[in-house]
């Protein structure tokens, strides 16, 4: 069966069509019991001018009848039903439709942040450079309890070294925005990473070559983990897919431009000159005697005594800690 498309029509004597700003993507696969949450924090952004792609793949769990009933009553969730084709592919047949300048991801199990569009948006409209814009995540257990936080580099040097050295979480796949013109000129999703794994390194490693990407310090998605997610269930091949994508990328660019992006910065030494300095760094590898020493020639030959004396009453405080302690 092919892909068939659920959601609102254009009717003769309807005023002219005028494309959102924002195609939210979502691909879902048996997304129950999170998808209703999932969806319903796009509905409910500050950010109105979007249409809402939901590719149901093959869903045997009440999913597809969901989002079925949602796009008929708000006009903004367009739905594609279709057999199961994996992850990259989905994807692939909600941008073929996408009306907005911009693509937002959006898993079927996290939660989108109300202001995420807005802030994503904004970013993306102050620099036309940006082919990619991500953010921070706060990191949510199965029954929705958060639990920490992760927070990805955000200059786009950064994010290009960790994504040549294999981290694909240099941006967060569901929280990402990118520009479709960039997309579709770096062919957009490739089928060989088609088993839910490796598609998004392999995508961000090309967009980084067409253009930027940061990583906002906003926290914009409650990022859920659990035993049945994409990457719990697809763990096992990361280590072969990040090869092929790494691989691929350093095929295109060059052994020179890939040395160095991945080495973006020079590596900073700055010895240490002071006793303090060599204080401090006696204590961190147990050496207490030795610290103790270096406090004291600083208190009694450097212009810092006072910054000594500190030093020496919290070595003291600690080492009579450790002796009540032994």
């Amino acid at each position: 069966m092919g892909a068939t498309h659920i959601g609102t029509t254009m009717n003769e004597g309807q005023p002219p069509f005028v494309p959102p700003a924002v195609s939210v993507l979502m691909a879902v696969h048996n997304g129950m019991p999170y998808l209703p949450e999932a969806v319903e924090s796009i509905l409910g952004q500050t950010f109105g001018d979007f249409e809402f792609i939901i590719v149901d793949d093959g869903s045997t769990d009440g999913s597809a009848e969901w989002v079925r009933k949602k796009a008929t009553e708000d006009p903004r969730v367009r739905v594609i039903k279709q057999n199961k084709t994996g992850l990259a592919k989905a994807l692939n047949t909600g941008l073929e439709i996408a009306e907005g300048r911009y693509i937002a991801r959006m898993d079927a199990d996290d939660i989108s942040e109300p202001t995420r569009l807005a802030r994503q948006f904004e970013a993306m409209e102050q620099d036309s450079r940006l082919a990619i814009v991500g953010a921070a995540v706060a990191l949510m257990t199965s029954d929705g309890w958060i639990y920490d936080s992760k927070r990805p580099p955000e200059t786009h040097a950064n994010i290009r070294s960790q994504l040549l050295r294999g981290n694909g979480q240099a941006l967060i796949h569901p929280v990402v925005m990118m520009r479709k013109q960039a997309i579709h000129a770096v062919g957009g999703y490739d089928d060989r990473f088609n088993s839910n794994a490796g598609e998004d390194l392999d995508l961000f490693l090309r967009l980084t070559e067409y253009g930027h990407a940061k990583n906002l310090t906003d926290l914009l998605l409650d990022y859920r983990q659990h035993p049945q997610s994409n990457n719990s269930r697809y763990n096992h091949l990361w280590q072969d897919v990040t090869r092929t994508a790494v691989l691929s990328a350093l095929e295109r660019v060059g052994p020179s431009a890939f040395v160095h992006d991945m080495f973006p910065s020079p590596f900073g030494f700055k010895p240490k000159s002071s006793a303090l300095e060599f204080a401090g760094a006696a204590e961190r590898s147990g050496r207490f005697k030795m610290a103790n020493r270096f406090a004291m020639k600083a208190f009694f030959t450097s212009g810092s005594r006072l910054s000594a004396l500190r030093f020496l009453v919290v070595l003291w405080i600690r080492g009579a800690f450790r002796l009540l302690s032994s």
